[in-house]
Parts: C-alpha cells; sequence; structure tokens
C-alpha cells in the first residue's frame, strides 16, 4: 500500500502552485494499491553473499579434533539442526557448543574454531562486535593452519563486523594478542604445532580486517 496525499487550501482559499509566494501543505487522506515483487518474481544473477558458506569435504577427522577440543575444555557439541540460519552457537552457561549439521566438514570445521574461541574468550564478556571480531579473526587463522581457506566466509563475517565499530581497526589492534593466543591455545589442545605459522596467518588477517575497518 502507499500513502495518498492531497495538498491543502492557503488562507485565501486557493491552492498554491509550484510558483506561488505560499509553502503548500499535504495532508494524508488514504492509502492505494501498488504492485510489490518478491526477489523470486526478479530475474538476473543471483545476489552475492556477503559470507560465502564453505562447501569444501574431507574434514572430518579434524572435526573430531575440534569436538575433543571443546570436551577437553569443558564444553559439550551438538550437531543439530539448528533452524534459525546460524551456523553455530555457544552457550556458556551450560558449557555447549552446537553446530548446524547439515554444514560441509569444512564450514563445520570453521564454525567448530569460531565457538571455541567464544567458549575461551568470551564469557561475561558485553562488547558483541569485539567478540565477533575476535572469534573470526582466530577462526581464519584456525583454518588456514589445517588447511582450510575460509577466506570467503571470514573476510566477509569481519567487514561486516568491523563496519560498526568507529575504531575498528584500534580494535582489532588491541586484541591482536588475545586472538593469536587464542588460536594456539586451540590448535595446541588439537595437537597442532602452530606458533610460527599463526603469526604468518596473522598478517593476513590484519590486513583484509584494517581494510575492511
Amino acid at each position: 500500500m502507499a500513502p495518498i496525499f492531497k495538498k491543502g487550501a492557503q488562507p485565501n482559499g486557493k491552492l498554491c502552485d509550484s510558483f506561488g509566494g505560499h509553502a503548500q501543505e499535504e495532508h494524508l487522506i488514504g492509502f492505494r494499491s501498488v504492485p510489490v515483487f518478491d526477489i523470486s518474481q526478479t530475474e538476473g544473477k543471483e545476489l552475492p553473499e556477503v559470507c560465502q558458506r564453505l562447501v569444501q569435504e574431507g574434514f572430518d577427522l579434524d572435526l573430531q579434533l575440534f569436538k575433543e577440543a571443546a570436551n577437553f575444555i569443558g564444553f559439550y557439541v551438538e550437531e543439530i539442526s539448528i533452524g534459525d540460519g546460524s551456523n553455530g552457537d555457544c552457550t556458556h552457561a551450560i558449557k555447549r557448543i552446537r553446530i548446524e549439521e547439515s554444514n560441509s566438514s569444512a564450514q563445520k570445521c570453521k564454525t567448530m574454531a569460531h565457538e571455541l574461541t567464544h567458549a575461551i574468550l568470551h564469557e561475561n564478556f558485553h562488547d558483541r562486535a569485539l567478540a565477533e571480531l575476535e572469534a573470526e579473526s582466530a577462526a581464519f587463522l584456525i583454518c588456514n593452519e589445517i588447511g582450510i581457506d575460509s577466506s570467503t566466509y571470514s573476510f566477509g563475517y569481519l567487514a561486516t563486523w568491523a563496519g560498526g565499530h568507529e575504531n575498528a581497526s584500534i580494535l582489532i589492534k588491541s586484541s591482536a594478542n588475545r586472538i593469536r593466543d587464542a588460536a594456539t591455545k586451540i590448535l595446541e589442545i588439537m595437537n597442532k604445532d602452530s606458533k610460527d605459522s599463526v603469526n604468518e596467518s596473522w598478517s593476513e588477517c590484519q590486513a583484509e580486517c584494517f581494510k575492511a575497518a
């Protein structure tokens, strides 16, 4: 529905034309039907997604290591149909991590890396945007170490949250040690020798984060 407006009369009883000296007033007098289109009725290329879910398979062994890492720090993992469009979540109160069962093994691993970082860093943490920046930055570092290129997802995700922070680059820099320490800790629990390669991946992650910010 679209609104219908009618120009009101001026003090002399006449409507002011477009060149008149009096400001015209418009009054809402009703609504009228107008055509609208659902996206399914349109043609052309699909709109690009900011975050593209990973589709690679073959990382089931790594996924198991992530689950064992969660158990090691006192969390249990549910691989279920979440149903709200999200890939996963972390609930500190009940020590639970959930991941979407329909995703590829690569996406599940990336989500586990993200949620494990939340588990380690963000209990009673109240800055949501910074928490997401830290978790996804660490997830990128971890995925890079185990051979998963998560850039098509991670950099879009980071750009989304960085755009919400006026001083995003400053905040990311201030979190550098926390991000690297969390990534290194998770990889160590998974028995991955990681420190040097995490530092190398961090340089790439920083460049993309600051570009987005």
